[in-house]
């Protein structure tokens, strides 16, 4: 089949490599429609983060119909249409038997290749996944709109499966790209009084008003932790979600949530951030991480498209065929363009 392998950092080819093949009765093969280019593999691309670790096929917010399946696969037929969970789970330890799928102290994630495992993603004809991490695609949902579940799943996961109650109150929102403008959806789905939106680009943030974000701040022209708490009577906010994952927004972020308040970080660029640990502690500040989510999250997120709730069609920057990848990477890379999500397609 062909792929788009990252063969080296910074470099991508579209070649031949081997068919996935069943491994497992519980395996199915799935045939990919629809991927997009998530933040995390620009990260891997360029080698920020060592858990892209060349040569390895990434990719993994990805729809598809099933083509092959296991012995055990009863609840997908061939043909199906389907959406992918990146999030893969063992579904015995203490973790996925609490219901914290995510938690899993088997976890791993599609399209990762890191020093623990290696997970060959969808940036391919084929795909190889266990069945309990697909989903039928709901038939007025198109393979390029699918494509959107994933990403926001975790938007789900971050504003509301972890910050339910917090949302009752005004939130900031942390960072325009994908994941930040979902949960600008997210939270206007779930009648966030006040949603105040921190981005140094002005198209992103014009995106974001029209998402639904109450008040939008531009960080290249304005003190940006200064201006929420203008906002908020001096006080900040109790819920910030960071969607960035670099010290300097994480150290913002931080310094808008209020005595007592949450700073739940979902951006995940820099490995490492230094914190003011004086202001954690004496504020009672808790800093909370949010990875991937549960298949609760998914089905709230198919829930939240089926109903409209979700524009995804401001989000898509453009379609690209598979290889065109190289240049799709290039484009996201060179900081020429204000893009938000490319979603690569094989027909």
């Amino acid at each position: 089949m062909k792929a788009l392998l990252l063969q080296e950092y910074n470099h991508l080819i579209y070649t031949n490599v081997p068919d996935p093949e069943i491994c497992d009765p519980d395996d199915v093969i799935v045939a990919v429609k629809a991927c997009g280019i998530c933040g995390s593999d620009v990260a891997g691309f360029r080698g920020r983060t060592g858990r892209r670790i060349p040569p390895a096929i990434m990719g993994h917010e990805c729809t598809g119909v099933v083509t092959r399946k296991g012995s055990a696969v009863t609840d997908y037929e061939i043909g199906d249409r389907v959406v992918i969970s990146a999030s893969q789970f063992c579904g015995k330890c203490d973790m996925c038997l609490s219901g914290r799928t995510n938690m899993c102290r088997h976890h791993k994630v599609l399209g990762i290749s890191c020093k623990d495992y290696k997970l060959q993603g969808a940036y391919a004809e084929y795909v190889r996944v266990p069945a309990q991490t697909i989903f039928h695609l709901p038939d007025h949902v198109s393979m390029t709109e699918g494509a959107l579940l994933e990403p926001l799943a975790n938007a789900v996961h971050a504003a509301v499966s972890l910050s339910r109650e917090a949302i009752k109150t005004p939130v900031v929102v942390y960072g325009c790209g994908t994941i930040g403008l979902m949960v600008v959806q997210v939270l206007r789905a779930y009648n966030c009084p006040r949603i105040i939106v921190v981005d140094q680009f002005p198209e992103k943030l014009d995106i974001a008003r029209s998402l639904g974000a109450h008040f939008t701040i531009n960080s290249a022209e304005t003190e940006a932790v200064a201006k929420v708490h203008e906002l908020t009577e001096g006080q900040g906010v109790n819920l910030c979600i960071e969607c960035v994952g670099i010290e300097a927004t994480v150290r913002n972020a931080l310094a808008c949530v209020r005595t007592g308040g949450y700073l739940s970080v979902v951006g995940l660029l820099d490995p490492e951030i230094r914190l003011p640990m004086q202001n954690i502690v004496t504020g009672e500040v808790t800093v909370r991480g949010n990875f991937v989510y549960t298949a609760d999250d998914f089905h709230e997120s198919m829930r939240l498209l089926e109903e409209n709730k979700i524009d995804t069609g401001i989000l898509i920057s453009d379609v690209m065929r598979l290889e065109d990848g190289p240049e799709a990477f290039e484009r996201l890379t060179s900081g020429k363009e204000i893009l938000v999500k490319i979603i690569l397609t094989t027909t």
